[in-house]
Protein backbone atom coordinates (compact mmCIF):
# COMPACT_ATOMS: atom_id res chain seq x y z
CA UNK A 1 0.00 0.00 0.00
CA UNK A 2 1.45 3.23 -1.10
CA UNK A 3 2.35 5.53 2.11
CA UNK A 4 0.68 9.08 2.69
CA UNK A 5 3.90 10.68 2.34
CA UNK A 6 4.66 8.86 -1.27
CA UNK A 7 0.94 9.24 -2.54
CA UNK A 8 0.95 13.09 -1.77
CA UNK A 9 4.39 13.80 -3.52
CA UNK A 10 2.70 11.63 -6.46
CA UNK A 11 0.39 14.20 -6.61
CA UNK A 12 3.04 16.92 -7.24
CA UNK A 13 3.54 18.44 -10.39
CA UNK A 14 6.05 17.11 -12.81
CA UNK A 15 8.30 19.81 -14.88
CA UNK A 16 9.64 19.55 -18.67
CA UNK A 17 12.09 21.87 -19.62
CA UNK A 18 9.41 24.57 -20.94
CA UNK A 19 7.68 25.01 -17.65
CA UNK A 20 10.21 24.10 -15.02
CA UNK A 21 10.83 26.38 -12.03
CA UNK A 22 13.96 28.71 -11.54
CA UNK A 23 15.75 27.85 -8.04
CA UNK A 24 14.71 29.40 -5.42
CA UNK A 25 18.12 28.62 -3.09
CA UNK A 26 21.82 28.33 -4.12
CA UNK A 27 24.14 27.20 -2.89
CA UNK A 28 27.05 29.69 -3.96
CA UNK A 29 30.27 28.91 -2.36
CA UNK A 30 33.11 29.13 -1.14
CA UNK A 31 34.63 26.37 -3.14
CA UNK A 32 37.01 23.99 -1.20
CA UNK A 33 34.38 24.84 2.09
CA UNK A 34 32.78 21.62 2.08
CA UNK A 35 29.88 22.14 -0.75
CA UNK A 36 30.26 18.99 -2.52
CA UNK A 37 29.67 17.59 1.20
CA UNK A 38 26.44 19.97 1.60
CA UNK A 39 25.21 19.81 -2.32
CA UNK A 40 25.08 15.93 -1.54
CA UNK A 41 23.68 16.40 2.02
CA UNK A 42 20.88 18.31 1.28
CA UNK A 43 19.69 17.03 -1.98
CA UNK A 44 18.88 13.55 -0.14
CA UNK A 45 15.48 15.73 1.63
CA UNK A 46 12.67 14.73 0.33
CA UNK A 47 11.51 18.00 -0.16
CA UNK A 48 14.55 19.87 -2.15
CA UNK A 49 15.29 19.08 -5.81
CA UNK A 50 18.89 19.76 -6.88
CA UNK A 51 20.02 18.70 -10.49
CA UNK A 52 22.22 15.73 -10.48
CA UNK A 53 24.82 17.81 -11.42
CA UNK A 54 26.37 19.71 -9.03
CA UNK A 55 28.01 22.75 -10.67
CA UNK A 56 25.58 24.19 -13.00
CA UNK A 57 27.53 27.01 -13.81
CA UNK A 58 25.00 29.15 -15.50
CA UNK A 59 25.63 32.72 -13.63
CA UNK A 60 29.54 32.93 -13.82
CA UNK A 61 29.91 31.60 -17.41
CA UNK A 62 29.19 33.51 -20.83
CA UNK A 63 29.37 30.51 -22.60
CA UNK A 64 25.75 29.50 -20.59
CA UNK A 65 24.86 32.86 -19.59
CA UNK A 66 24.28 34.12 -23.07
CA UNK A 67 21.84 31.31 -24.12
CA UNK A 68 19.60 32.73 -22.20
CA UNK A 69 17.07 31.90 -18.94
CA UNK A 70 14.82 28.94 -21.15
CA UNK A 71 18.40 27.17 -21.17
CA UNK A 72 19.13 27.42 -17.22
CA UNK A 73 15.51 27.06 -16.81
CA UNK A 74 16.38 23.06 -18.42
CA UNK A 75 19.08 22.19 -15.99
CA UNK A 76 15.34 21.77 -13.45
CA UNK A 77 13.49 19.84 -15.63
CA UNK A 78 13.57 16.80 -13.29
CA UNK A 79 11.46 18.95 -10.70
CA UNK A 80 8.49 16.79 -9.00
CA UNK A 81 6.85 19.66 -6.79
CA UNK A 82 9.68 19.73 -4.06
CA UNK A 83 9.33 23.02 -2.17
CA UNK A 84 13.14 23.65 -2.50
CA UNK A 85 14.76 24.02 -5.82
CA UNK A 86 18.39 24.74 -5.44
CA UNK A 87 22.20 24.37 -7.38
CA UNK A 88 25.11 24.31 -6.08
CA UNK A 89 28.02 26.35 -8.09
CA UNK A 90 30.74 27.79 -5.58
CA UNK A 91 32.21 30.19 -8.50
CA UNK A 92 29.27 32.52 -8.06
CA UNK A 93 30.61 33.66 -4.65
CA UNK A 94 33.60 35.10 -6.02
CA UNK A 95 32.85 38.85 -6.71
CA UNK A 96 34.14 40.47 -10.35
CA UNK A 97 35.09 36.70 -11.96
CA UNK A 98 33.35 34.96 -15.09
CA UNK A 99 34.52 33.37 -17.98
CA UNK A 100 33.94 35.52 -21.28
CA UNK A 101 32.41 33.76 -24.28
CA UNK A 102 35.07 31.45 -24.72
CA UNK A 103 35.56 30.49 -21.49
CA UNK A 104 38.96 32.57 -21.08
CA UNK A 105 38.77 34.71 -17.48
CA UNK A 106 37.25 37.39 -17.09
CA UNK A 107 37.16 39.78 -14.28
CA UNK A 108 33.97 42.19 -14.32
CA UNK A 109 33.22 43.97 -10.83
CA UNK A 110 29.96 45.65 -11.73
CA UNK A 111 28.94 42.30 -13.94
CA UNK A 112 29.13 39.72 -11.58
CA UNK A 113 27.56 36.21 -10.79
CA UNK A 114 25.65 37.71 -7.54
CA UNK A 115 24.63 40.62 -9.55
CA UNK A 116 23.40 38.26 -12.49
CA UNK A 117 21.70 36.17 -10.08
CA UNK A 118 19.68 39.10 -7.87
CA UNK A 119 18.78 40.43 -11.64
CA UNK A 120 16.84 37.21 -12.63
CA UNK A 121 16.20 35.27 -9.70
CA UNK A 122 16.07 38.20 -7.14
CA UNK A 123 14.15 36.06 -4.52
CA UNK A 124 16.60 33.45 -4.55
CA UNK A 125 18.08 32.43 -1.01
CA UNK A 126 22.10 31.76 -0.77
CA UNK A 127 23.84 29.77 1.43
CA UNK A 128 27.65 30.61 1.82
CA UNK A 129 30.37 28.27 3.72
CA UNK A 130 32.96 29.96 5.18
CA UNK A 131 36.40 28.36 5.77
CA UNK A 132 39.70 29.15 7.55
CA UNK A 133 40.85 31.62 4.78
CA UNK A 134 44.22 30.28 5.43
CA UNK A 135 43.16 26.44 5.15
CA UNK A 136 41.18 27.13 2.04
CA UNK A 137 44.01 28.95 0.52
CA UNK A 138 45.90 26.14 0.91
CA UNK A 139 43.41 23.92 -0.13
CA UNK A 140 43.12 25.78 -3.39
CA UNK A 141 46.50 25.68 -3.92
CA UNK A 142 46.93 21.63 -3.48
CA UNK A 143 44.21 21.15 -6.22
CA UNK A 144 45.97 23.16 -8.81
CA UNK A 145 49.35 21.99 -7.85
CA UNK A 146 47.60 18.05 -8.85
CA UNK A 147 45.51 19.20 -11.91
CA UNK A 148 49.09 21.23 -13.17
CA UNK A 149 47.70 24.93 -13.41
CA UNK A 150 49.95 26.30 -10.19
CA UNK A 151 53.58 26.38 -10.64
CA UNK A 152 54.69 28.23 -7.76
CA UNK A 153 56.67 25.36 -5.55
CA UNK A 154 55.24 25.97 -2.33
CA UNK A 155 52.25 27.61 -1.06
CA UNK A 156 54.00 30.52 0.13
CA UNK A 157 55.39 31.35 -2.91
CA UNK A 158 52.11 31.29 -4.10
CA UNK A 159 51.18 33.84 -2.23
CA UNK A 160 53.75 36.22 -2.08
CA UNK A 161 53.66 36.43 -5.63
CA UNK A 162 50.29 38.28 -5.07
CA UNK A 163 51.58 40.31 -2.44
CA UNK A 164 54.17 41.21 -4.82
CA UNK A 165 52.55 42.36 -7.53
CA UNK A 166 52.79 39.28 -9.67
CA UNK A 167 49.57 38.11 -9.63
CA UNK A 168 46.49 40.39 -10.20
CA UNK A 169 42.77 39.15 -9.60
CA UNK A 170 42.34 42.06 -13.48
CA UNK A 171 44.11 38.97 -14.92
CA UNK A 172 45.08 36.03 -12.95
CA UNK A 173 42.41 33.06 -11.39
CA UNK A 174 45.31 32.03 -9.59
CA UNK A 175 44.76 35.00 -6.98
CA UNK A 176 44.44 33.13 -3.52
CA UNK A 177 44.53 36.23 -1.38
CA UNK A 178 41.35 38.03 -3.43
CA UNK A 179 39.69 34.80 -3.34
CA UNK A 180 40.03 34.82 0.19
CA UNK A 181 39.38 37.83 1.76
CA UNK A 182 36.06 37.61 2.47
CA UNK A 183 34.62 40.40 3.54
CA UNK A 184 34.46 42.21 -0.21
CA UNK A 185 33.07 38.94 -1.53
CA UNK A 186 30.32 38.58 1.30
CA UNK A 187 29.63 42.19 1.20
CA UNK A 188 29.01 41.57 -2.54
CA UNK A 189 26.55 39.28 -2.01
CA UNK A 190 24.56 41.90 0.83
CA UNK A 191 24.66 44.62 -1.44
CA UNK A 192 22.54 42.36 -4.09
CA UNK A 193 20.33 40.73 -1.64
CA UNK A 194 18.87 41.35 1.99
CA UNK A 195 20.60 39.81 4.40
CA UNK A 196 17.39 37.86 5.59
CA UNK A 197 18.36 35.47 2.04
CA UNK A 198 21.33 35.63 2.72
CA UNK A 199 23.14 32.30 5.43
CA UNK A 200 26.51 32.48 6.50
CA UNK A 201 27.84 29.26 8.03
CA UNK A 202 31.21 28.20 8.92
CA UNK A 203 33.36 25.35 7.54
CA UNK A 204 34.61 24.53 10.77
CA UNK A 205 31.45 24.04 12.96
CA UNK A 206 28.96 22.60 10.09
CA UNK A 207 31.02 19.91 9.42
CA UNK A 208 31.96 19.24 13.26
CA UNK A 209 28.07 18.96 13.74
CA UNK A 210 25.94 18.41 10.61
CA UNK A 211 23.07 17.22 11.70
CA UNK A 212 22.50 20.84 13.37
CA UNK A 213 23.55 22.87 10.52
CA UNK A 214 21.25 20.49 8.80
CA UNK A 215 18.09 21.44 10.82
CA UNK A 216 19.12 25.20 10.87
CA UNK A 217 19.33 25.06 6.91
CA UNK A 218 16.05 23.42 6.80
CA UNK A 219 14.34 26.40 8.60
CA UNK A 220 16.41 28.75 6.22
CA UNK A 221 14.51 26.85 3.06
CA UNK A 222 11.32 26.61 4.83
CA UNK A 223 11.16 22.84 4.38
CA UNK A 224 10.77 20.15 7.18
CA UNK A 225 12.70 18.73 9.74
CA UNK A 226 10.37 15.15 10.37
CA UNK A 227 12.46 13.30 8.02
CA UNK A 228 15.20 10.91 9.01
CA UNK A 229 18.43 13.25 9.18
CA UNK A 230 20.45 11.86 6.41
CA UNK A 231 24.30 10.65 7.06
CA UNK A 232 26.82 13.06 6.41
CA UNK A 233 29.62 12.29 4.44
CA UNK A 234 32.94 13.97 3.10
CA UNK A 235 33.18 14.56 -0.66
CA UNK A 236 35.49 15.52 -2.94
CA UNK A 237 38.76 16.14 -0.27
CA UNK A 238 42.12 17.35 -1.29
CA UNK A 239 42.90 13.53 -1.15
CA UNK A 240 40.32 12.64 -3.70
CA UNK A 241 41.21 15.27 -5.91
CA UNK A 242 44.55 13.88 -5.65
CA UNK A 243 43.61 10.67 -6.72
CA UNK A 244 41.35 11.71 -9.94
CA UNK A 245 44.23 13.90 -11.18
CA UNK A 246 47.12 11.55 -10.75
CA UNK A 247 49.53 11.34 -13.18
CA UNK A 248 53.45 11.45 -14.00
CA UNK A 249 53.40 14.75 -13.41
CA UNK A 250 51.74 14.48 -9.45
CA UNK A 251 53.54 11.17 -8.15
CA UNK A 252 55.34 12.24 -5.27
CA UNK A 253 54.26 15.61 -5.53
CA UNK A 254 53.79 16.56 -1.44
CA UNK A 255 50.36 18.13 -1.33
CA UNK A 256 49.24 17.08 2.36
CA UNK A 257 51.22 19.14 4.92
CA UNK A 258 50.67 22.99 5.88
CA UNK A 259 53.69 23.46 8.69
CA UNK A 260 53.34 25.96 11.58
CA UNK A 261 55.07 28.61 10.46
CA UNK A 262 53.97 29.37 7.30
CA UNK A 263 49.83 28.87 8.56
CA UNK A 264 51.16 31.82 11.38
CA UNK A 265 52.83 33.82 8.88
CA UNK A 266 49.87 33.66 6.12
CA UNK A 267 47.39 33.78 8.42
CA UNK A 268 48.88 37.59 9.53
CA UNK A 269 47.97 38.41 5.45
CA UNK A 270 44.26 37.16 6.02
CA UNK A 271 43.92 38.66 9.50
CA UNK A 272 42.79 42.28 9.03
CA UNK A 273 40.03 41.12 6.55
CA UNK A 274 38.27 38.75 8.91
CA UNK A 275 38.46 41.32 11.45
CA UNK A 276 36.44 43.58 8.94
CA UNK A 277 34.44 40.40 7.67
CA UNK A 278 33.47 39.70 11.73
CA UNK A 279 32.41 43.68 11.96
CA UNK A 280 30.43 43.38 9.44
CA UNK A 281 28.57 40.37 10.45
CA UNK A 282 28.46 41.17 14.06
CA UNK A 283 29.87 38.39 15.80
CA UNK A 284 33.09 36.14 15.77
CA UNK A 285 33.00 34.26 12.98
CA UNK A 286 35.24 31.13 14.17
CA UNK A 287 37.16 30.51 17.08
CA UNK A 288 39.33 27.56 15.15
CA UNK A 289 40.01 30.37 12.47
CA UNK A 290 43.95 31.70 13.51
CA UNK A 291 44.91 29.48 15.70
CA UNK A 292 47.25 26.57 14.44
CA UNK A 293 46.07 22.53 14.93
CA UNK A 294 47.68 19.83 12.63
CA UNK A 295 44.37 18.93 10.05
Amino acid sequence: MMSISRFVRSLRPVAGWWNAPLPNFLIAGASRSGTASLWNYLRRHPDVFMPDQKEVGFFDDDRFFELGIDAYRRRFSGWNGEAAIGEATPRYFTSGILRDSVGDYSYCPDDDSAARVADLIPDVKSILSLRDPVRRAFSQYQKRRVKGTELAVTFRQAIEEELDGRRLPQRDPRCLVYANQYSRHVQRWFRCFPSSQVKIIVFEAWTKDPTATYFDLCGFLNISVDYPVPEFAVHNSALTVARRHRSRKTVGLDIASLEEETYTDIWKVFQPDVIKLEQMLGYRVSEKWGQWCQA
